[in-house]
């Protein structure tokens, strides 16, 4: 993970402490694995950046029941929530050394401050072949500001997300040395923009 302060973590420990099923969506999850299931064949391992308390791993397993899975989130709050629901999932605040057949961050690369950067030391975790399923809201589509920005959402959630346009996306995307295999558009803002990436080796 990129340096966190200890700030920021209370911050997502205290949502989780709250609202222990805080952005849990059934059908998000359901997108994500269709998505999945339509680009790559039935991976054999699967980690989840920014898994918070586990509800897309708990999907994939459900789909996949010999998926190895694990997952990253720097709430230790949210990784127990999520280690009660895959108990036999391994869980960190920071990345370990392994590679997984496919990585997946959901409604969190908005917030890395340089994302081409994040996305290029994620991608050092894909086994050979494998893919990340990257997924990203629409901020501008609900922000009164309608300039592209690093900044927070209109109700002040107290998070910053990069307010951009899906071709700014793809220009951080491939700064991060990234091939779009293929782009999806999803009818709800808050994870509207979906792609299927890969190393690009050229």
């Amino acid at each position: 993970m990129p340096m966190v302060h200890n700030s920021e973590v209370e911050f997502y420990n205290n949502i989780f402490r709250n609202k222990p099923d805080k952005w849990a969506n059934a059908v998000r999850d359901m997108v994500a694995f269709a998505v999945l299931s339509r680009n790559v064949p039935e991976p054999r391992s699967l980690l989840d950046f920014g898994c918070g308390n586990g509800h897309a791993l708990a999907y994939f397993k459900s789909r996949w029941p010999n998926l190895e899975c694990a997952g990253v989130d720097i709430s230790d709050v949210a990784l127990g929530l999520a280690a009660e629901r895959l108990p036999d999932a391994e869980f960190y605040q920071e990345i370990p050394p392994e590679k997984w057949d496919v990585i997946t961050i959901m409604g969190v690369a908005e917030h890395f401050e340089d994302v081409p950067a994040e996305l290029r030391r994620i991608a050092e975790h894909l086994a050979q072949g494998g893919v990340i399923y990257l997924e990203a809201p629409n901020c501008l589509s609900y922000s009164h500001n309608k300039e592209e920005g690093f900044r927070q959402t209109y109700n002040g959630s107290g998070q910053n997300e990069w307010h951009w346009l899906r071709e700014t996306w793809e220009k951080a995307i491939r700064q991060a040395g990234m091939e779009i295999v293929k782009g999806y558009t999803s009818p709800n803002p808050f994870w509207e923009f979906i792609w299927i990436l890969r190393k690009d080796e050229r």
